[in-house]
């Protein structure tokens, strides 16, 4: 591959957003190149660990009006405003790219709530404006692009969910001509003062002891996604120091810390997409977070001290509010004393298949393959066993195991009575009463973070004097613009591809102005 010393536009990141930036700025004309810190046969970005959902909008006017309500004034309105008329046109831009969309059946896929009077797709049904979100998981028929570990991976015919996307992203990136330098790591952006202050002009890695330079005429785009995998920036920046992520482990918050030296203003740091997770070290030591399901049997979470405190059912239908309640400070003891919190099962639920999904996160890209009966993992000490509810907590690590005996008895006597004392769907109460008990503690976490460097409508990163950072732009999950409530699955990819897109478009801009 012929060594690159300019381009008109550097990404870095090969995602959903890097994806459509450069996409966008190749359109525009613009000579792109990307930088990607993965290797080919071990890239694993959250799209492709995704279920492959994708949230679309109907109606840019009422999805600007939901948006705008989910962000709570979290986010800039013109930021909203690029999104909703981005989100309009995704399906005809994928399906262009060979990625079939099927729409999401509600009926079935637990998004909306019993006390909600309309089926809809999005998480709010009852924020006006909620009619006009669409839910759609990716399907192709595309083959691999790239070697890579997992069954996903290497299956041929038609495919699903981020895989399927996943493919599409890839064959479009070839098609279009672009070149992705993979495994590379930045070590620094390359800053030239000007008269009107700093202006990013490329990137500094380092390739067999040597210092090398790659140069962006119209700038450099930051899509490499948040920081959940960076222990050190979660301590720094989240409200629960334990927190724990089953997104890509490559996402170490290298993007976020480039933008830190270049003087970025910060947005969002605080915010995160979330749900209660598993997470376990593996025997490298490399810890791994996964997904829990919990349908195939009753459940139950209880704090550390044993005592249920909120329904379970959105965590249970994957919807992203449970979490909210895992932020809780026990006033008395000053302890975070939810997270972990301690999800109980019995026999039936373990025989009713694994406890996370096969078909993405860690095990969709071959990153850990969990056992159809959950025995390995309780083999390995990850799921505790006994022959009760209290001696399986006790064996996870709960505070008080003996109170876990009477928060399931009070539960199964609402399971017997058909009214759950937090509210539960009665569809939902089957009763915990098949020996032996099993544990698992579940952390306060998710796919990934949303904070990073502040973006303008244009994709251009601003300064923490205010203004542009010349020369930088970003966009996806590094900065993105979701805030108090996550709209509906597929509401991050979907503003990944809006945001990379604008980013893309604008640098493709200012390369063209640089020639003038």
């Amino acid at each position: 591959m012929p060594e690159l010393e300019q381009v008109d536009v550097l990404i870095l990141g090969c995602g959903a957003a890097g994806v459509a930036a450069a996409l966008a700025a190749r359109r525009a004309g613009a000579e792109v190149a990307m930088i990607e810190h993965q290797a080919e046969d071990r890239h694993t970005p959250n799209t492709r660990m995704s279920g492959g959902w994708l949230m679309t909008l109907t109606d840019e006017v009422a999805g600007r009006g939901y948006l705008t309500e989910c962000a709570q004034g979290l986010v800039e309105d013109d930021l909203i405003a690029g999104w909703a008329r981005g989100a309009v046109s995704l399906p005809t831009e994928l399906k262009a790219l060979g990625v079939d969309l099927e729409l999401a059946d509600t009926a079935t896929w637990g998004l909306s709530r019993l006390d909600v009077e309309k089926d809809s797709w999005a998480e709010h049904a009852e924020i006006p404006g909620a009619d006009s979100v669409r839910v759609w998981r990716t399907v192709t028929d595309l083959p691999s692009t790239c070697p890579a570990a997992g069954g996903l991976a290497t299956a041929t015919g038609t495919v699903l969910g981020g895989e399927a996307l996943y493919r599409g992203l890839m064959h479009a990136v070839r098609a279009a001509g672009v070149e992705v330098r993979w495994g590379i790591e930045p070590i620094s952006l390359i800053l030239r003062q000007t008269a009107d202050g700093t202006t990013v002009a490329g990137i500094r890695w380092l390739e067999g002891g040597t210092v090398r330079e790659l140069r962006a005429r119209g700038g450099v785009i930051l899509a490499t996604g948040g920081f959940g995998a960076g222990r050190d920036l979660i301590r720094e920046f989240l409200s629960v120091p334990n927190t724990r992520f089953y997104g890509n482990p490559g996402n170490d918050g290298s993007g976020l810390k480039l933008a830190m030296s270049a003087g970025a203003a910060l947005a969002r740091m605080n915010r995160m997409v979330g749900r209660g997770v598993m997470s376990f070290p593996l025997a490298d030591g490399v810890e791994l977070g996964f997904m829990v399901i919990m349908k195939g049997g009753g459940y139950v979470i209880c704090d550390d001290q044993g005592a249920r405190y909120a329904d379970e059912y959105d965590q249970a239908m994957q919807q992203h509010s449970f979490f909210h309640h895992m932020q809780h400070v026990d006033p008395h003891t000053h302890r975070y004393s939810r997270s972990p919190s301690f999800y109980v099962f019995d026999e039936r639920r373990r025989q009713s298949g694994p406890l996370t999904y096969q078909d993405r996160g860690a095990c969709g890209v071959g990153l850990y393959d969990w056992s159809s009966d959950n025995q390995r993992e309780i083999d390995a000490g990850w799921i505790s066993v006994g022959p009760t509810p209290a001696a399986a907590a006790a064996a996870a690590g709960a505070g008080s195991p003996e109170a876990f005996e009477a928060a399931i008895a009070e539960y199964n006597r609402g399971c017997q009575a058909g009214s759950d004392s937090f509210g539960r769907p009665a569809d939902t109460l089957i009763a915990l009463d098949q020996p032996p008990y099993y544990c698992v503690p579940l952390y306060i976490g998710g796919p990934y973070v949303t904070g990073g460097p502040q973006r303008n409508a244009e994709g251009q990163v601003l300064g923490v004097r205010g203004g542009p950072v010349p020369g930088l732009f970003s966009g996806g999950e590094l900065g993105q613009a979701i805030g108090l409530l996550y709209p509906a699955q597929g509401a991050s990819i979907s503003e990944a591809w809006c945001s990379g897109a604008i980013a893309g478009a604008s640098a493709a801009r200012a390369a063209g102005d640089s020639r003038r």
